[in-house]
């Protein structure tokens, strides 16, 4: 004789170990909630007794059940996946460099993709560096590959990615390891390449592949806000014929420099000689040349760390942080000389001249604008002793 309430018992139980059986591990409780909830709404409108029910028939609602959890579960754990891809563009949105957005995007893939193995490569003289990876990959930020060469190589230059089922069977396959079998490539733009690996074959599907995209599209877009911000601040504080900087920057830089412990400082105004007269007489194409290659004698002969500006038409500043009045007079000696060197190619539509003067804060409570000031006042004092030593 049946033991009727032991029946819901061993029909639930019987639900979980099948479900355990068939590997759907993730999706148990969905399953179990969903069967329970079908013979639950047929026992009442039905009057049937659960106790009494076959068991083919819980059978039958299990499988239905088991379809609808599976569905329910896998719905469940592609929002939660799309939330957190919604969170990491958050984060990609308030980045303010190109690494911490490389650093983003990788440690993204490993906590919403499950992307143990990730590496992020951006392309820079001509090579695809390593910007970012996950601590799992033996790799050094050192390294670089060709973009010419290798997945990644085609990746970058097919503009498409590849999900590569089993490394060993691609010839264009360069692992890091050969415990790498599997993998997944992904162009980012014409910047780099995303990759992620594995040690299984066959273990990305075409879900990881598009999820995967979605991520770095975002990273696409923070990359080229970086980019244009960078251009835009750029092109604000440049001058667009020569490179240098501009007078904007130099005055702030002056004003940055007012409260710098780097003394003393030394500054350094240059003006062209006779560039009035090779506009007026060769155009302005002319003398467009000869700034740009005054504007170059200068890069070449000042330091990294100073601050070579255009401030005119035919003026140049200097900002020489830490310097005392010796190699201040060398930075413009080497300027005369470079000038001098200069005009024995004997390519130019008139010799380069530039007149210089020079001043430097004796304290350090001395405002800059008046140093400024000052070497104004001496290159005009020795454009002045030029004009008559010419005549």
């Amino acid at each position: 004789m049946v033991n009727y309430p032991l029946v819901p018992l061993f029909s639930i139980l019987y639900i979980l170990v099948i479900s355990y059986f068939f590997g759907f591990k993730g999706g148990v409780f969905s399953s179990l909630w969903s069967s329970l909830l079908l013979i639950y709404i047929t026992t009442t409108r039905t009057g049937l007794e659960f106790s009494t029910m076959p068991v083919t028939i819980i059978t039958f609602y299990f499988i239905i059940g088991l379809g609808l959890g599976r569905g329910i579960d896998f719905f469940k754990k592609l929002t939660e996946k799309f939330r957190s891809l919604h969170e990491a563009a958050l984060r990609l949105g308030r980045a303010e460099t190109e690494k911490e957005v490389c650093e983003i995007t990788v440690k993204a893939s490993e906590d919403i993709l499950d992307f143990n193995k990730a590496i992020l490569l951006m392309k820079e003289d001509d090579l695809l560096r390593v910007k970012a990876f996950s601590s799992s990959i033996d790799i050094s930020e050192e390294e670089n590959f060709s973009p010419a060469e290798g997945i990644a190589g085609r990746t970058y230059q097919e503009q498409e990615s590849f999900n590569i089922e089993d490394i060993r069977d691609s010839i264009e396959a360069a692992p890091y390891s050969e415990d790498y079998v599997s993998g997944i490539s992904i162009p980012i733009g014409e910047m780099g390449v995303f990759q992620a690996m594995s040690r299984q074959k066959n273990y990305f599907d075409d879900q990881d592949v598009r999820l995967a995209e979605l991520l770095i599209s975002h990273t696409r877009g923070t990359l080229n806000r970086l980019h244009y911000e960078k251009k835009i601040e750029y092109l604000s504080f440049r001058d667009a014929l020569t490179g240098l900087y501009n007078r904007r920057y130099f005055e702030a830089e002056i004003e940055k420099l007012n409260n710098s412990r780097r003394q003393p400082i030394g500054i350094v105004v240059g003006d062209m000689d006779g560039l009035k007269r090779v506009n007026d007489n060769q155009g302005h194409q002319s003398g467009d040349l000869l700034v740009k290659q005054t504007a170059e004698v200068i890069k070449e002969s000042v330091r990294q760390e100073d601050v070579a500006a255009r401030i005119g038409g035919d003026e140049f500043g200097i900002l020489l942080p830490e310097i005392d009045q010796e190699n201040c007079l060398k930075v413009c000696s080497r300027i005369k000389s470079n000038i001098k060197k200069r005009n024995q190619k004997g390519d130019l539509p008139a010799p380069l001249s530039i007149s210089l003067g020079y001043a430097l804060n004796e304290d350090s409570s001395d405002d800059l604008m008046e140093i400024f000031e000052r070497a104004d006042r001496r290159m005009y004092n020795n454009k002045g002793q030029q004009r008559s030593f010419n005549r």
